[in-house]
């Protein structure tokens, strides 16, 4: 980035990598990313409101996909070897996929918004099905099948319904919030506010919502242990949140 008058503009840009199949609608975008400790880039890429795409492994959509930062495939991605499938795939059934967090044990996290119900926090493994659209938590114009249903399916740690609408997700990591340190905190749309799940082993669980009274679209921890959030729609705020 460099600076253009009293702006800025992006120069030298490059295209490491792109979601296919290109789709022209306007929802489920997913397009979230976290480095892992290892250096590779993991990406979020939503089915953009279209379903069967999540299972589909000869596409991105619905997926998350492990990259090198050069867009080059590194070794030891799942689905790598398979016939037909796209090699830069990690797990597939996604829905439409917001939060993802590398926890401090290194383990990989997701969040991801479901239908009529079913907001999902996922534990990510490589080669897992998420469900979408097979299974989920929540129905889709229709009563779908539960993930209890499908055991060969991963079903979700924690799920939501009705709905929180999750959008982005940190772990938190200070003691400026007492109580708080290696939870999850995650930014709710619907809930209007900061919902916190907390990860024992390979379970979790909601422990606490923070009211906002506003539609929450990101949170992010800043120096000193401060936690920032922004406000959804064309007048949000960028807020400053301290302990009460």
């Amino acid at each position: 980035m460099v600076a253009d008058g009293g702006g800025a503009r992006l120069d030298a840009v490059s295209v490491i990598w792109r979601a296919t199949p290109r789709s022209t609608d306007t929802r489920h975008f997913g397009g979230r990313m976290a480095f892992a400790p290892d250096g590779t880039l993991y990406v979020t890429s939503g089915e953009r409101h279209q379903g069967a795409p999540a299972q589909d492994l000869g596409g991105t959509l619905g997926k998350i996909v492990r990259i090198n930062p050069d867009g080059t495939i590194p070794a030891g991605n799942p689905f790598a070897a398979t016939a037909g499938a796209r090699a830069e795939i990690w797990s597939r059934g996604h829905r439409n996929p917001y939060g993802l967090v590398f926890a401090r044990d290194g383990r990989l996290f997701e969040s991801e918004m479901g239908p009529d119900g079913g907001d999902e926090f996922n534990l990510i493994a490589a080669g897992g099905n998420y469900g979408w659209r097979l299974v989920s938590e929540g129905n889709d114009g229709e009563v779908l099948p539960r993930h209890a249903s499908r055991p060969d399916l991963a079903a979700p740690l924690v799920s939501w319904t009705p709905v929180i609408a999750p959008g982005g997700m940190i772990q938190y990591r200070g003691t400026r919030f007492a109580g708080w340190n290696d939870d999850f905190l995650l930014a709710g749309l619907v809930s209007q506010g900061l919902v916190r799940v907390r990860v024992t082993s390979n379970t979790a669980a909601e422990v606490a919502r923070v009211p906002l009274a506003a539609r929450i679209r990101e949170v992010e921890q800043g120096p000193g242990d401060t936690l920032w959030v922004l406000e959804d729609g064309g007048s949000g705020r960028l807020v400053r949140l301290d302990p009460a």
